[in-house]
């Protein structure tokens, strides 16, 4: 897992290389569990969180831990969106089809993005839409 953190413009940036593979390990998410994880160890405490390639959107939906989150689901496969939409339970989780080269979201816009694919060659992209102390992980 990889880490970019973005700090004001007072502060200096952060990129902190992690190996975990809780998100690739076929864990069960019925309960939420790596959900939590994810949140927990963000530090983010609401906000916008953003899950790029969200695939069903079951990891996506479970993101939304309470209320003080909104959350919105990218995937550059309209059949993956179409399942996700099918089965979104909330207004406050919704997707949406991504071509993949641009962020749909204006400058320090997303508290949280959890990346599921791959961001090589977009870090100036992850640092535009993340929040000041905004992650990506």
């Amino acid at each position: 897992m990889k880490v970019v953190k973005n700090q004001s413009r007072y502060k200096c940036s952060l990129l902190i290389t992690v190996l975990v593979t809780v998100l690739n390990s076929g864990i069960a998410l019925a309960d939420g569990s790596v959900a939590k994880r994810i949140i927990e160890a963000s530090g983010v405490r609401g906000g916008l969180v953003v899950h790029a390639g969200c695939k069903d959107g079951e990891l996506t939906a479970a993101l939304r831990i309470n209320d003080s989150y909104i959350v919105h689901g990218l995937d550059t496969d309209a059949k993956n969106i179409r399942k996700a939409n099918a089965s979104r339970s909330t207004g406050a989780v919704s997707f949406m089809h991504w071509e993949g080269k641009t962020l749909p979201y204006v400058n320090n816009l997303v508290n949280l993005l959890v990346a599921d694919c791959s961001f090589a060659g977009m870090e100036a992209e992850l640092l535009r839409v993340l929040s000041p102390g905004g992650l990506a992980v």
